[in-house]
């Protein structure tokens, strides 16, 4: 039936169209969820093809069956989704529905029209990604979506705010629409009090899209930051106008969506100055008690059972985010932050004394029915521990003592249920977090101890990034510690494990975050020829340090004008630096008498590596200089400061010494090849070629080519241009890891994907001639990261794989090229029948060809074995059953099991 109505769908009579479109909806809805055991792919083909009809109701049917063909594949995954993928991009389904909500006219065509075709696309980005590119890139559907957004028409404004949420699940998206101050401005407008409930729903949703990463949410918090909290803060406490006790149930999903969006509390950012502006303390207490002044009765006459009683007898469905917002906004709260409500009525108090009071409680109930109570227990015990390391000290203290007075009474029995826990997690019975999330919440316990612990050891030292240890410390419980803080520094764990590690670091007397670029750049500490600013001690004492790397990572140290060389007279110094290489005038700089030239010494080193080893006596002193010279994340540290929730690992990168100020200061040029056609300017010099500025002693410290380039003596190393064979994307990527210590990697999203083949072909040979160069310069890790960024996106890109073949082999990147021919050697005859191989070297097509024969071989062997496994089971089995009618009791029998079982031998081996 499904086949024929596929074929009665071809048909071009208008009539029978229109009937079998309707045909096709009933039958669809009469499959329901079995729509997947039937092949559906040339019904949704010919149905795709209806929507470009210019007859509305077969348009319509058809658009509505095939929703429902999607809707109703409920979680299928894998070849069904495939198929059906193939069967919409074969029928250009998604280009069709574009053109119909681009042609739309309000005036003249049904509402019904615009709907139906939006729901479709809606379903169909939502479950393919690869469908949101062509939607997203179309400028023009773009503004009309926006402007029929802005109408009157409810309707129409929720199917448009759907397909923004689906459109917003792209990450690339999301950052595309907030980029847009109209779009955000919609935004608001849909959020307001006075727009109908169902928009204001459906924005609410949106918003939940647009702040799934930090970065987007910090766009999303922008210029419109206040008027977005306030939408979500009205709409989470706008039941309160009712004078209803509770949540009415009619307002109830507006109240969970605005919970669900105020969730992007749980990214740092200024908009948790404006939660607390709008009282969002009191907002969630009328959620979790409903009237404030029950709350405050409550607090005042009833016992902590009570009170978790009267919480219980609200809607239990918001209280999960009840408590996960009241966790975000405590660990984000500044350390002089205080409530502003004060005394007996503090609606802050009351929070944390209820969190409190239902973590005990759940917790206690959790001791003999774990799983009844996880869905909160989770939330409200992640709450309270926010708030006992909220950088806030009120809340901190506040939630401490709380948990301490609900927990006083049965401490023994939540502490029995803890060590239960544990243990269920310890013996794989119960999998209740990530090992990752374990590990976290490990190190944070460990902070909080690692005070009272004797186990520190003050006689491990960094060497060249290497830890050497006495032979009394090797095999202590100290060591082994730090060894695994150690690692968990030098590897890729999340900001939160390495901060945590650092802080317990701290109190072994190190400091800092060690990378691969610092220890690199701890080698130029004494590299004195290069030195360009001599600062000036108490005492005589003086060192010669590198002005390009004190600007990158502490201008505080240089910040007056007096401080920099001027331009001409660095001009007038590197003509000095050209004849006289070893009579260098270094710029001078008088440090004050009061700073402590040993710990002056460990703050350049700071400064160099981004980590140091101090012992306790120059805590103080090194504290006072990080404070002024504004190394921020230094003096916390020496502070031993808590880690804040949600910041960045401090990075060793010296990026900023290519800005305007450092450029400055450069001592060599980098030019590429020349680009024709292209004209190139400089607001530093007069060169026309494409070039960057770069220094001397940062591309030595990577680079033992340039190192013993600069110091040959030879005519090339008093030269003030480096002439290098690559392009000027190249260049710049090389400068990137350079300055930076990471070559920047294709992001293969959808903009990737979606990317002309000969622009892809363009990025790609970028990294071959990084390669190649790397190979001459003995620059492994770039070589390496290059080579990975090319396989990984050779295989998926087939098309350009020959010209990057091509060019691979030229810089005889043979390693590239290998890989390349693998990726294409399934495609030989193809290329070889199309003449695409007519102006490849005789030598690579000789290399494909024998790809190809192997694939073949490999290809025929596997069909082989697999014929040769099907007619050895069926022969095994026909004998078996033969001798089983022959010899009835066979069946039964020893012999029969031995027979069966050397049977399964064979096919096991033969399968093999």
């Amino acid at each position: 039936m499904v086949i024929a109505l596929g074929g009665i769908l071809q048909s071009d009579n208008k009539r029978i169209l229109d009937l079998a479109a309707d045909v096709a909806q009933k039958l669809v809805t009469t499959l329901g969820n079995t729509i997947h055991r039937y092949p559906m792919s040339e019904v949704i083909i010919h149905l795709s093809c209806l929507l470009s009809l210019s007859e509305l109701p077969v348009a319509i049917s058809s658009a509505i069956a095939l929703n429902r063909i999607l809707t109703n594949l409920g979680p299928t995954r894998g070849k069904v989704l495939k198929e059906i993928w193939n069967a919409l991009e074969k029928s250009n389904s998604v280009g069709n529905v574009i053109c119909a909500l681009q042609n739309y006219e309000i005036e003249t065509q049904p509402i019904e029209y615009f709907l139906v075709m939006a729901s479709l696309l809606e379903s169909i980005l939502r479950r393919w990604s690869l469908s949101r590119y062509p939607v997203w890139s179309n400028s023009k559907l773009m503004v009309i979506l926006q402007d029929r957004c802005s109408q009157s028409e409810i309707s129409i404004s929720n199917a448009v705010l759907k397909l923004y949420s689906a459109l917003a699940l792209c990450g690339n998206v999301a950052v595309k629409l907030l980029e847009n101050e109209d779009f955000l401005s919609m935004v608001v407008r849909s959020m307001r009090l006075s727009v109908p409930f169902s928009v204001r729903i459906e924005a609410l949703r949106l918003c939940q899209c647009l702040s799934r990463s930090g970065d987007a949410c910090s766009m999303l918090n922008g210029s419109y930051c206040e008027p977005i909290i306030q939408g979500l803060v009205g709409a989470m406490g706008g039941w309160r106008s009712s004078c209803s006790k509770r949540v009415p149930s009619d307002q109830l999903p507006l109240v969970l969506e605005a919970c669900r969006a105020a969730l992007l509390t749980r990214w740092a950012g200024n908009h948790h100055s404006y939660f607390w502006k709008h009282e969002i303390d009191r907002v969630l207490l009328d959620i979790l008690l409903g009237d404030c002044t029950v709350s405050y009765e409550a607090k005042v006459a009833l016992s902590s059972d009570e009170l978790v009683a009267i919480i219980y007898d609200n809607t239990a469905d918001t209280r999960p985010f009840v408590w996960d917002i009241l966790g975000n906004l405590a660990v984000h709260c500044k350390e002089e932050f205080l409530s502003k409500t004060k005394g007996a009525l503090c609606y802050l108090d009351f929070l944390i004394s209820c969190a409190c009071s239902v973590a005990t409680d759940l917790m206690r109930k959790g001791c003999s029915s774990l799983s009844s109570y996880m869905n909160e227990l989770e939330p409200v015990s992640r709450a309270v521990l926010l708030m006992v390391f909220s950088p806030c000290k009120y809340i901190a203290s506040q939630a401490i003592y709380y948990l301490s007075e609900t927990l006083r009474a049965f401490g023994d029995v939540c502490l029995e249920y803890v060590l239960a826990s544990l243990k269920l997690n310890a013996s794989g019975e119960v999998s209740l977090v990530a090992d990752k999330v374990i590990l976290l919440y490990s190190l944070q316990a460990l902070s909080q101890l690692i005070a009272f612990l004797n186990i520190v050891c003050n006689h491990h030292k960094i060497v060249l990034g290497e830890i050497v240890v006495c032979k009394k410390c090797r095999n202590s419980d100290a060591f082994n510690l730090f060894e695994s803080l150690w690692y968990i520094l030098n590897n890729s764990y999340g900001s939160g494990p390495k901060w945590y590690s650092a802080y317990i670091l701290s109190f072994f007397g190190f400091y800092g975050f060690p990378s691969k670029l610092g220890k690199k750049i701890a080698k130029t500490i004494d590299e004195n020829e290069l030195a360009d600013v001599e600062l000036l001690l108490a005492k005589g004492q003086s060192l010669q340090v590198h002005s390009p790397i004190i600007v990158a990572r502490c201008p505080y140290l240089l910040s007056n004008e007096t401080s920099l060389p001027k331009k001409s007279a660095w001009n007038d110094w590197k003509d000095q630096n050209s004849e006289h290489h070893h009579r260098k005038m270094r710029h001078e700089i008088r440090i004050s008498d009061r700073v402590d030239s040993i710990s002056f010494v460990k703050l350049l080193e700071y400064i160099y590596t981004g980590f140091i080893q101090a012992d306790d006596n120059l805590r103080t002193p090194l504290k006072v200089l990080a404070k002024h010279c504004g190394l921020k994340s230094l003096y916390n540290m020496l502070n031993r400061k808590l880690p804040e929730w949600g910041t960045a690992c401090t990075s060793c990168n010296f990026s900023e010494a290519l800005e305007p100020i450092g450029n400055q200061l450069s001592d060599i040029i980098l030019e590429a090849k020349v680009i024709e056609g292209v004209s190139w300017t400089c607001t530093i010099c007069q060169s026309s070629v494409p070039h960057m500025h770069a220094h001397k002693i940062i591309l030595l410290s990577s680079c033992d080519y340039l190192r013993a380039l600069f110091q040959s003596g030879m005519h090339d190393s008093c030269s003030q241009v480096i002439k290098i064979p690559i392009s000027w994307k190249a260049l710049v990527k090389l400068v990137h890891w350079f300055y930076l210590g990471y070559l920047p990697s294709i992001k293969q999203d959808c903009s990737w994907n979606n990317l002309d083949p000969e622009w892809q072909l363009h990025e790609l040979q970028v990294y071959v001639e990084l390669s190649s160069l790397a190979e001459f310069w003995c620059l492994e890790e770039v070589e390496e990261q290059s080579f990975k960024v090319v396989i990984s996106c050779i295989n998926s890109q087939q098309k350009s794989s020959l010209e990057l073949i091509r060019f691979a082999a030229s810089l005889n990147q043979w390693k590239i090229v290998t890989v390349g021919v693998s990726s294409i050697a399934s495609i030989y005859p193809k290329l070889r029948d199309g003449g695409e191989l007519e102006d490849l070297d005789e030598e690579l097509v000789d290399m494909l060809r024998a790809k190809y024969v192997s694939y073949c071989q490999h290809v025929d062997h596997g069909s082989y074995s697999l014929l040769l496994f099907i007619i050895y089971s069926c022969i095994c089995h026909l004998l078996i059953w033969s001798a089983c009618k022959v010899f009835p009791g066979l069946l039964r029998s020893h012999t029969y099991f031995c027979i069966h079982e050397q049977h399964l031998k064979y096919s096991r081996d033969l399968r093999l």
